[in-house]
């Protein structure tokens, strides 16, 4: 094993064992000493109306991680739209290989939404 992937394998365990150690230590002194007000839903300072817990509908999940997935992949294009030119042809074409995978992930996700009507339903 080289000696850079030792120091960073024990930075790992370092970062780990402190992390145990001071969640263990935070739990065993802490004080415990729970009141009716203590166990009560904080809303923003005011009093909670009806139940405090609402089942949301996974589809919102779904197209936040959609969202997230497809935000995070085309913030990858900057920086190959700032180099693509010092990789010539090559990095031209796999550059637009990864374009065209993506332009078919978001135009396959927007059919399935459509298809099943989800969209309409969840914006109304």
């Amino acid at each position: 094993m080289s000696h850079d992937l030792q120091y960073i394998v024990a930075f790992i365990l370092v970062a780990v064992l402190f992390s145990i150690v001071a969640l263990l230590t935070a739990w065993l002194l802490r004080p415990n000493r729970p009141t009716f007000e203590k166990l009560q839903v904080y809303e923003c300072g005011e009093e909670t109306q009806g139940v405090p817990y609402i089942k949301y509908n996974v589809r919102f999940y779904v197209v936040a991680l959609l969202y997230l997935v497809f935000g995070v992949e085309l913030v990858l294009v900057i920086p190959w739209v700032a180099s693509y030119l010092e990789y010539g042809l090559f990095g031209l074409i796999l550059g637009l290989f990864f374009l065209i995978i993506l332009g078919v992930g978001i135009v396959y996700e927007w059919k399935k939404v459509i298809s099943t009507g989800s969209l309409m339903r969840m914006l109304l």
